[in-house]
């Protein structure tokens, strides 16, 4: 062999059971995106015309995820109230880190209460993801 290695295929297991629920980082400062996020939170930072935190959830949904966790921190209010105003059946509950921002371990500790014993996607709102050429 050339040293060159080939990536490693991910397939799911169709033994696995579906994920039902999601983690969703959206507690961050959004210092990078300034000044985008100085009146709003990062997850309110529109693409394409759709607010950062609506790509995720509305990508978990399509992958039948039915319920997301998702945690807030700096500028949680606004935040909030766009997540009360979907109505897509996708059940949202709210993990409050207004207290303290807690970084991913710390976020993902914090919300353990609202989340099953099953497996769960963790995902971070401020990261698109797009269906790529074998995907269908």
């Amino acid at each position: 062999m050339n040293g060159i290695r080939k990536p490693l295929e991910i397939r799911l297991d169709t033994a696995c059971p579906p994920l039902n629920v999601a983690m969703v980082m959206a507690a961050g400062l959004g210092k990078r995106m300034r000044p985008l996020t100085a009146t709003r939170p990062k997850p309110m930072v529109e693409v394409a015309g759709k607010p950062l935190i609506d790509h995720a959830l509305d990508r978990l949904r399509a992958a039948g995820v039915r319920r997301a966790v998702v945690n807030v921190h700096y500028l949680a209010d606004a935040l909030e109230a766009h997540l009360r105003k979907r109505s897509d059946g996708l059940q949202i509950d709210i993990s409050d880190e207004r207290a303290a921002l807690l970084e991913t371990g710390g976020g993902l500790r914090k919300a353990l209460p609202l989340l099953d014993e099953d497996p769960i996607l963790v995902v971070n709102s401020d990261n698109l993801w797009v269906d790529g050429p074998g995907d269908t």
